[in-house]
This record gives C-alpha cells, structure tokens and sequence, in this order.
C-alpha cells in the first residue's frame, strides 16, 4: 500500500531535509519507517470503522424490512 507514495520528489526533500538537520542515515531511515507504519495503521482504523459502518447500514435496512 505504501508503495504507491514513495515518489522521486518525496525521497529528494526527505533527503534535502535529512542533509539540512545533519541526520544519519539510520535515523532517516527510522523517521520514515514511523512515518508509515503510522500512515498503515491510520488506515487500518479507517478500514475497519469503514467495514462497522457497512455492516451496520446493512443491519439497519434489515430491520426496516420487517
């Protein structure tokens, strides 16, 4: 999933902005690995309040039936 984000421009600022706070690669690598296991986890917790809210709506218009 998070494939798709990681685009030329992305890693050149991330880069400009590593080279700038004198940061290591290892720590680089580290923010950028927290930035996306956040970004997963944010849509994990999405994708599930998404899945609650489709179940619901689907109750919901049962129950109008009867």
């Amino acid at each position: 999933m998070a494939n798709g984000l990681i685009t030329p421009k992305l890693v050149l600022q991330v880069a400009e902005a590593a080279s700038d706070l004198e940061i290591t690669h290892a720590e680089a690598m580290a923010i950028t690995a927290g930035m996306f296991s956040d970004l997963t986890s944010a849509m994990m917790f999405g994708f599930v309040l998404w899945t609650m809210g489709m179940i619901g709506m689907a109750v919901g218009k049962t129950v109008e039936r009867k």
